[in-house]
C-alpha cells in the first residue's frame, strides 16, 4: 500500500508541476507573440519613414542641384557641409582648387580675401540676411 500511494503522490505532483510549466509556457508564448507584433509594427514605421525620408532628400537634392546659383553649407570652422555643381566649378574657376565636404572654405584664401570671406561667412553663421554680388 505504502507503494501505491508513494506512486500516486509524485503521480499528482508531477502533474501540479507540468501543469504549471504548461501555464508559464503560454505566458511566455504570449508576451513573446506581442514582442514580435511591436517589433514588427515598429519595423514598418522605420521602414515608411526611411522611404518618406529618401523622397524628401532626392526632393531637396534635385532643387539645389537644379539651380544656376551657387549653394553650399558649411559649419562655424569654415569646413565645407555640402555645396552644388555650380558652387563647386565657380570655385574651381576662381581658385583652381575642386573642394569637397570638409575642405575649409578660408584656408587656401590670400590674407584679404580671408578677411572678406570670413566677414561675409560670419554674418551668415550669425543669420544676417545680405547679398554679394562679385564678378570673378
Amino acid at each position: 500500500m505504502m507503494g501505491a500511494y508513494n506512486i500516486e503522490f509524485y503521480n499528482r505532483r508531477s502533474f501540479v508541476l507540468n501543469h504549471k510549466l504548461d501555464q508559464e509556457r503560454l505566458i511566455v508564448t504570449d508576451i513573446n507573440n506581442n514582442l514580435e507584433k511591436i517589433v514588427s509594427e515598429r519595423t514598418l514605421e522605420f521602414l515608411i519613414a526611411k522611404e518618406l525620408a529618401e523622397t524628401h532628400s532626392a526632393n531637396i537634392t534635385a532643387i539645389i542641384e537644379g539651380t544656376q546659383n551657387s549653394i553650399w553649407a558649411f559649419n562655424r570652422k569654415y569646413e565645407i557641409l555640402y555645396l552644388n555643381k555650380k558652387c563647386q566649378s565657380l570655385i574651381y574657376e576662381a581658385f583652381e582648387i575642386n573642394p569637397k565636404p570638409g575642405f575649409n572654405l578660408i584656408d587656401f584664401m590670400a590674407a584679404e580675401e580671408k578677411i572678406k570671406w570670413k566677414t561675409h561667412y560670419d554674418k551668415a553663421l550669425n543669420n544676417e540676411q545680405f547679398t554679394i554680388e562679385e564678378a570673378f
